[in-house]
């Protein structure tokens, strides 16, 4: 069951995992988050949806680097 507050915990999770660079794999993320003093359960929980996000922002930071360097 997801904590009330997922979406928050889920967005701080997703942060750390840009922070530290993007794991390969969801068990990496798990391992990474519990190091990082989130909650066992939170963790379990919500690793890969912060998974998922941290890949999502690294691919929307991409392509915002890409599209500066279209106009140049």
């Amino acid at each position: 069951m997801k904590p009330a507050n997922a979406k928050d915990i889920t967005a701080a999770m997703a942060e750390r995992l840009v922070d530290v660079g993007i794991p390969a794999t969801e068990r990496e993320a798990i391992r990474i988050l519990t190091a990082h003093s989130f909650r066992y359960g939170d963790v379990l929980a919500l690793a890969d949806d912060a998974l998922v996000a941290a890949r999502q922002t690294a691919v929307t930071a991409a392509m915002a680097e890409d599209g500066d360097h279209v106009g140049r």
